[in-house]
């Protein structure tokens, strides 16, 4: 079922409409209503999709989705439609950078972040197929498609683009074509770099992170949200394992992970 808050017709799940109209409801501007509703659907057995701008669905339904969906892990996907600060014409009122350090802390959820339309396309297939709560992030403007149709995709599981000996780039979101501008840039550069897309963020890929902290040059990240996000997640994550203590005591001026590839002129970046 697809559930929806006030969204012109057709602008939500719109292959879906027309194949299960009597499935699709519009809640209109009441966000906490429709986590809630999402909750007591997935209580009656069914699988409940949740349609929202990021922005209303974590900033005004937080409780419930803590409260009502993740602590009694019930089956509600969560589409958090315009995450990020990229989306072009609404300015900082509506650019959510604040949803992976909120998301990430709820027990119980799992949180994936797509690169492009084919990711998107086998993540929401993934996150179907998953029994319990799980959040997934979707971007504006449009961007360019990176993978094949038979690329393989696994929740908590990174992809590999490039590999390079000299340091890394992680990758999540829509920021992974500019990650790829970023590598081509170094490669001529004579800087062979590991690129991973992170497209799950919780489970985060805890050992590809590891197997990628080991470059003498760095690792730096590419992602549009707050500071205290995913590169406090990094941190955090490789500060657990004995098998990350080597990333773990390097000087943390080696092991910073910064926003390092948001030049878009499209928004404004509002990082900490």
């Amino acid at each position: 079922m697809l559930l929806y808050g006030d969204f012109p017709r057709g602008a939500a799940g719109e292959l879906f409409q027309k194949e299960h109209p009597d499935r699709v409801y519009d809640v209109g501007i009441a966000e906490a209503n429709l986590i809630t509703t999402a909750a007591g659907l997935a209580g009656g057995g069914y699988l409940p999709f949740t349609h929202c701008h990021s922005i209303f669905a974590v900033g005004r339904a937080y409780n419930q989705i803590r409260q009502n969906v993740a602590f009694d892990r019930l089956n509600v996907k969560i589409i958090l439609c315009n995450s990020g600060m990229l989306w072009p014409f609404m300015g900082g009122s509506h650019q959510m950078i604040e949803e992976i350090a909120a998301l990430r802390v709820i027990p119980n959820i799992v949180l994936a972040s797509p690169a492009d339309p084919v990711s998107t396309k086998k993540a929401t297939r993934a996150i179907a197929e998953h029994d319990g709560p799980a959040a997934l992030r979707i971007s504006s403007p449009a961007v360019p498609t990176v993978y094949r149709d038979d690329f393989p995709f696994a929740l908590g599981k990174a992809v590999t683009l490039t590999d390079g000996s000299d340091a890394t780039i992680i990758s999540t979101g829509m920021m992974l074509s500019d990650a790829l501008e970023a590598t081509d840039m170094l490669a001529k550069e004579g800087i062979k770099v590991r690129l991973l897309d992170m497209h799950t963020l919780r489970p985060m890929d805890v050992e590809a992170i590891a197997a990628a902290a080991d470059r003498p040059r760095g690792t730096a990240s590419g992602e549009h949200r707050s500071q205290a996000a995913r590169s406090y997640r990094i941190r955090s994550d490789s500060s657990g394992p004995s098998s990350l203590d080597g990333f773990r005591n390097r000087r943390r001026e080696d092991t910073r992970v910064d926003c390092v590839l948001c030049t878009t002129p499209r928004a404004r970046c509002y990082r900490a």
